[in-house]
């Protein structure tokens, strides 16, 4: 994977928290979790989710917090591996973004992939987001 660093070059997961960490404290909204840390193996993104749902589960049980959508943002190669079944049964939501000239293309490719994304997976024009 052209993505994919030697291993010299990666951050140490432990200076990769911290960083997190100290990023965070400007931000009351803005929550650091070690649990992605304390995995041995790399995780898939419905085990993710499934995490995060259960923190914000906890979390309202001891305070006023409206029920949350877990909602990942992803790339749209993430999306196409991902099982929109699973995602819909586990009630999860994934949404990619993209440029306005990529956005009918992208559509397209989610559609193809699976009918089942209707409903579970979007596409948005990232302008549109950011300007939301």
């Amino acid at each position: 994977n052209k993505l994919r660093r030697p291993p010299a070059e990666v951050i140490p997961p432990r200076h990769r928290l911290k960083l997190a960490q100290e990023t965070a404290k400007s931000f009351a909204w803005v929550t650091v979790d070690r649990w992605g840390l304390t995995r041995r193996a790399a995780m898939d993104y419905l085990s993710v989710l499934e995490h995060v749902r259960d923190i914000w589960s906890e979390l309202r049980k001891t305070r006023s917090i409206p029920p949350v959508r877990v909602i990942m943002v992803c790339d749209l190669s993430d999306m196409i591996q991902s099982s929109p079944k699973a995602m819909k049964a586990a009630g999860f939501e994934a949404i990619t973004t993209c440029r306005l000239e990529s956005f009918d293309r992208n559509a397209r490719a989610i559609s193809q992939q699976s009918p089942s994304w209707g409903g579970v997976g979007y596409v948005a024009e990232d302008e549109a987001m950011v300007s939301h």
